[in-house]
């Protein structure tokens, strides 16, 4: 009988030694999919903030991606236990399936809203840099030509942007802005200023009448 009480009590400590290290190793599993999600949002931003002055389209693609990935990662790692991927049949339970939609909704939501705060916070920062550089570091003069007008999605939807085209120490350059109000017209000129040392960084100063 003592026998028996003994082995209970090694099985019960054995199963609560197994428990907690399941426990640490599901914590240290969360951790690792944390920090990933943070280090894929890190990736995005510094793609942003170094290289969002380049008129490149597939590194704004990538930037985007990587906010995402990244916001979903740690939603699911913070949330997922929440998540449902397979819903109960709507005919046979109408409330349950309604509340883990609201539920399934809600966590890629957060993601979804992560990745905007993400790209806005992102923007901001580098909107910043960009205008120190060209105010506090050396900066050449030149004139841009509007050389066309071209249709670019963007966050709101398809708009079109002024194609610009200058010349530098460095050799000939090409930026996208906004066509806001078609402000811009094709063969229109503007004074500019540079950055030396990225002389994709330009700042409209004013047009050139009379060109």
């Amino acid at each position: 009988m003592g026998g028996l009480v003994w082995g209970e009590l090694v099985l019960h400590l054995l199963d609560m030694r197994t428990l907690k290290l399941l426990n640490n190793k599901i914590f240290k599993l969360k951790n690792k999919s944390f920090l990933y999600g943070i280090l894929l949002i890190s990736v995005g931003f510094l793609i942003v903030f170094f290289f969002g002055y380049k008129d490149n389209i597939f590194l704004g693609i990538i930037s985007y991606f990587a906010f995402f990935c990244g916001w979903l990662i740690i939603t699911f790692s913070l949330f997922g236990k929440y998540y449902n991927f397979k819903k109960p049949n709507f005919s046979a339970n109408k409330m349950l399936w309604i509340t883990q939609t609201i539920k399934n909704t809600t966590i890629i939501g957060f993601a979804i809203i992560g990745m905007f705060f993400s790209i806005i916070v992102t923007g901001n920062l580098t909107d910043k840099r960009i205008q120190n550089i060209l105010n506090n570091e050396p900066t050449g003069k030149s004139i841009a030509e509007v050389i066309n007008l071209e249709s670019r999605h963007t966050r709101g939807g398809w708009k079109i942007w002024a194609i610009f085209q200058y010349r530098t120490q460095d050799g000939i350059f090409k930026k996208g802005i906004y066509n806001y109000n078609s402000r811009f017209k094709k063969g229109d000129k503007y004074d500019i200023i540079y950055s030396v040392k990225y002389p994709e960084i330009s700042e409209i100063k004013s047009k050139v009448e009379n060109n």
